[in-house]
């Protein structure tokens, strides 16, 4: 079960974290020389930063609790969840050919997971 919950929690903010990088990069809207620093000056660039150093941490511990083989495909449901919300929070384009292949990651996370 805590194996489960790690993975959950890594999949969980390694999206949010997306989601905020996105928008702390997003809000810097000159493009100068120190932009990277104004990038990682962003407060929501730093906090999808921690969100991302939780993610690490969870699948560091998922990758001690579980086999790689388990791990690899759930976490692939991160790009399922990450253009949903640059559809739908974003507003971003999502063409039918990036719907096609979310369709693919659903049917291969559904039977490379079905084992476990």
């Amino acid at each position: 079960m805590i194996r489960f919950i790690a993975i959950a929690v890594a999949v969980v903010t390694s999206v949010a974290g997306d989601y905020f990088v996105k928008q702390g990069s997003t809000a810097v809207k000159e493009s100068t020389t120190n932009m990277t620093l104004k990038i990682f000056s962003q407060p929501k660039t730093l906090f999808g930063v921690g969100l991302l150093t939780i993610h690490f941490v969870a699948l560091a511990l998922a990758f001690r609790l579980a086999p790689i083989t388990l791990i690899v495909p759930l976490m692939a449901t991160t790009h399922i969840l990450n253009t949903i919300v640059a559809r739908t929070i974003l507003h971003e384009k999502v063409n039918w050919l990036r719907w096609t292949g979310v369709m693919v990651i659903v049917l291969g996370v559904t039977v490379l997971s079905a084992g476990e």
